[in-house]
């Protein structure tokens, strides 16, 4: 038993870590793909708007709230190196860069969301 809770996994721990691993690599990666397509979808359309003024300002919002989810999703893998590097060495500083790890991670998905809501509103709005 670990803790309180008893490890019912069929899994290794060694072999659970690494699946917890690649899970953050492709969260990451989907969060780069969905943020820097985004931008690039969103530059195409700024094109094609460019002769009204009041959706050329909708749309750079939302490119900017996917610029800061990016910006996010990187600083939450910086992060989430330091709390892996902490964690080997048993620093005592884990605990710390791990709140700062989550909270980047979930202020990138949440920016995405954002970012979306804005675009179907402003663009809903303006038709």
């Amino acid at each position: 038993m670990t803790g309180t809770a008893e490890n019912k996994s069929s899994l290794p721990e060694p072999e659970r870590t690494r699946h917890r691993l690649e899970i953050f690599n492709q969260l990451f990666r989907g969060l780069l793909i969905v943020g820097g397509g985004g931008i690039v979808a969103l530059f195409a359309f700024l094109q094609a708007v460019s002769s009204k003024p009041s959706l050329v300002k909708v749309v750079l919002v939302g490119i900017l709230l996917l610029a800061a989810s990016m910006v996010a999703a990187l600083l939450f893998m910086k992060y989430r190196y330091e709390t892996s590097e902490h964690d080997q060495f048993r620093t005592g500083k884990a605990h710390s860069y791990k709140k700062k790890e989550r909270f980047c991670l979930n202020a990138s998905i949440a920016l995405i969301g954002v970012a979306i809501v804005e675009l179907v509103v402003g663009v809903w709005c303006l038709l």
